[in-house]
């Protein structure tokens, strides 16, 4: 256990940033519990967050390039779909099985924020009735 599993709580959402933020493959370099995290609106319309750090050199993947919905890396020109999963390398047919980038949200945006849900990969999926709830307008 480090010291900052101590001090951050893990397995919660995090507002990441404003809906409005994430517009024309505009890509977001936050850092949230001290983690580097890119967010991005795919062209599937759903929000994406992932460690912004490529698995390869460690180049931030907020300097690479929407496309669709996967990111890729301009450092190598890795690309990476939304779970994290390396899904392309140029020059390469064969693509380990576990490179990849750790993947911080499970999908999706509510109200006016993107949200990212960082902590144990294993309980993201009981996490994730969060974005089912009822969405209510913020009182000003």
């Amino acid at each position: 256990m480090t010291a900052n599993d101590e001090i951050f709580l893990k397995n919660c959402w995090y507002v990441a940033a404003w809906d409005h933020e994430l517009i024309d493959g505009t890509k977001l370099a936050r850092t949230i519990l001290e983690q580097p995290v890119v967010l991005y609106r795919g062209e599937s319309g759903r929000v994406m967050a992932m460690e912004d750090r490529c698995c390869h050199r460690g180049a931030p993947l907020s300097m690479g390039r929407v496309e669709g919905d996967c990111i890729r890396c301009m450092y190598h020109g890795m690309k990476f779909d939304p779970s994290g999963k390396c899904i392309q390398i140029p020059g390469q047919e064969v693509i380990p099985a576990r490179l990849g980038v750790r993947s911080a949200l499970p999908g999706g945006a509510r109200i006016d924020e993107a949200i990212a849900l960082l902590g144990e990969l294993s309980r993201r999926n009981e996490l994730t009735d969060f974005l089912t709830l009822p969405a209510y307008d913020r009182i000003d």
